[in-house]
């Protein structure tokens, strides 16, 4: 069953028994829209159910339906006392005068093919409901009364009269629609006939149109095509610049200009030699163009007056050569790789460190254990001595081995596993501390609370992790000893935790450089220990909490590192 409309009981309401869910929509909008109440079932055995439930003044039954059809769904009503006194409409799409008798023998009160015109469709409803109330009022007898385009009627002929003129009837609309069909069908083809015909005419017309039409879009097609190769060039990172076969600049673009200090407007078509000062591009292109190489990679620097200002340029010079090999000039690539020099300087720099840095552990736990194995007569002080001792350099080599593997999974997308759970930050400090006992003698670790407890949500062994760090690099980089202050306070939402030395301090220059990877601030061979990843992976465990890392210094004097962590109070409903 479909559809739930609130029906009224004034003497309209209708049953639509359709298969087709699109004919049963419509049927039932044409007949909402002109005052019925309509319900739709999609076959016989719905349509039982429906009327088992509720009252109805008329049906409309489609034949064609599976299972039970139209004929037999309109015989059942018509033999139950119940329902045979509620007028039947038969719709069919069928033309044989046959259809007509089986409607008359299943008892139907009106037989309408498809299709149909929707007001002729309502006039039969409209006489239909109007002769059921005038049976009501019938005493019996032969006579029948009739209401029919407004006019009463009284019949007297029997029932195979009836038969016969119905079957009559229908016969004629049936030759009336077939004498139409034709009509119609000659008219489509006079219609077609015409139409090839201006077709035929227009045809000419329309190709040369629509090669006009082509010639204008391809041709806009070129225009934007040229200007998104001139765009894509002119907002490129990289430098470029084209010169032809005779050397002479005839593209570059906006980084090219400020790389060289140049206006392309002002050089346009002049010799490359006369208008770029740096030799290795003149070289370079001279080379190519001399058969001499088909591609050239190459640096230069450029020095804007100040040596910290300095940049290292990379050149990449290729051949533009046409479809048969023919030389037409060379296209420069040119683009800043001061920083990634500087890391690769720094790389260098960083495994010589970390070869040094694993070989003296390493050479330490070599010699002391082959002590242990080749000397028995070593005493018991001896040998735990010279275990303390392996100890010691076995943890600084896992050290140095969980922070190259901290910065590969930095680096590889991998991060850290965060495990937040509230924990207090003084009690995170006060187990650190004891890490460092012992390791110098001539530093003092305090520590300053200005709350009694401050509560944030992380993960206690990464700020563990974090503060060892940053005592770590307090310890080695105040060499003549002094107080190492460790405080924590709130500041708004977060914790802010300091780790202050009286230390050697650094320049600004060195602070801005000291969360690279590999950065050493002391890279010579008296430097202290150190990778030059631990301020790397404070940095990204901070942030990784959502907080902030800084370091203030000043030079020869003091270094402080702080860094805040949101407290639990701002994280509450996510724990």
């Amino acid at each position: 069953m479909t559809g739930t409309d609130v029906r009224t009981k004034g003497g309209r309401e209708i049953l639509i028994v359709e298969d087709s869910k699109v004919q049963a929509a419509t049927l039932k909008h044409l007949l909402e829209e002109n005052g019925y109440t309509a319900l739709t079932a999609g076959n016989a055995s719905e349509a039982i159910d429906i009327l088992c439930n509720e009252v109805f003044t008329l049906i409309i039954s489609d034949i064609n339906m599976p299972g039970m059809d139209g004929y037999e769904f309109c015989q059942k009503l018509k033999s139950d006392e119940r329902y045979k006194d509620i007028p039947v409409i038969l719709l069919t799409s069928l033309s044989d005068p046959t259809d007509i008798i089986r409607g008359l023998q299943s008892g139907a009160d009106n037989f309408i093919t498809k299709p149909y015109e929707d007001e002729y469709l309502l006039t039969r409803i409209e006489h239909l409901l109007i002769n059921r109330q005038l049976r009501k009022f019938m005493k019996g007898g032969v006579a029948l009364e009739i209401v029919f385009r407004g006019e009463k009627y009284s019949i007297n002929s029997d029932r195979q009269q009836i038969l016969d003129l119905l079957i009559s009837v229908f016969e004629t609309a049936i030759d009336k629609n077939e004498k139409l069909l034709k009509t119609q069908a000659s008219q489509y083809e006079m219609i077609e006939l015409m139409a090839e015909k201006n077709i035929a005419l227009l045809e000419t017309q329309e190709e040369l149109q629509r090669l006009m039409e082509n010639l204008a879009i391809e041709k806009q097609k070129l225009a934007e095509e040229k200007e998104r190769i001139n765009a894509i060039i002119r907002s490129t990172a990289e430098g470029i610049i084209v010169t032809d076969v005779d050397q002479q600049v005839i593209m570059m673009n906006r980084t090219a200009e400020e790389f060289l200090g140049l206006r392309f407007d002002e050089i346009a078509n002049q010799c490359i030699d006369c208008v770029i000062n740096e030799d290795s591009i003149k070289e370079k292109i001279s080379f190519i163009l001399n058969k001499m190489k088909s591609e050239y990679d190459f640096d230069f620097k450029i020095n804007e007056g100040d040596k910290n200002l300095e940049k290292i340029i990379h050149g990449k010079t290729s051949l533009i050569v046409d479809r048969d090999d023919n030389r037409l000039g060379t296209v420069t690539i040119i683009s800043d790789v001061t920083k990634e020099r500087q890391v690769d300087i720094m790389k260098t720099e960083f495994l010589s460190t970390a070869a040094h840095e694993l070989r003296t552990p390493l050479t330490s736990i070599q010699g002391f254990s082959e002590i242990l194995l080749t000397r028995g007569d070593l005493s018991p002080e001896d040998k735990n001595k010279y275990l303390t001792y392996i100890n010691k350099q076995a943890v600084k080599l896992a050290l140095i081995v969980n922070d190259l593997l901290d910065v590969a999974r930095i680096e590889s997308g991998q991060g850290f596993v965060i495990n937040k759970k509230i924990c207090d930050m003084k009690k995170c400090i006060e187990e650190v501390i004891p890490h460092f006992t012992g390791i110098s003698s001539i530093h003092k670790i305090r520590t300053a609370f200005t709350d009694k407890n401050i509560l944030c949500l992380a993960d206690s062994d990464k700020i563990g992790q974090i503060l060892k760090n940053l005592v770590s690099n307090s310890i080695k980089y105040s060499p003549q000893g002094g107080e190492i202050h460790i405080s924590a306070e709130i500041k708004g939402d977060f914790c802010q935790i300091s780790v202050r030395d009286q230390g050697i301090g650094m320049t600004p220059e060195q602070i801005e450089k000291v969360f690279s990877k590999f950065y050493r601030a002391d890279a010579s061979d008296s430097a202290p220990e150190g990778t030059g990843l631990g301020m790397t992976i404070v940095k990204y465990l901070v942030e990784a909490h959502g907080g902030r890392v800084r370091i203030e210094s000043e030079y020869g004097a003091w270094t402080e590192a702080a860094f805040t962590i949101p407290l639990h109070d701002v994280d509450k409903n996510n724990v």
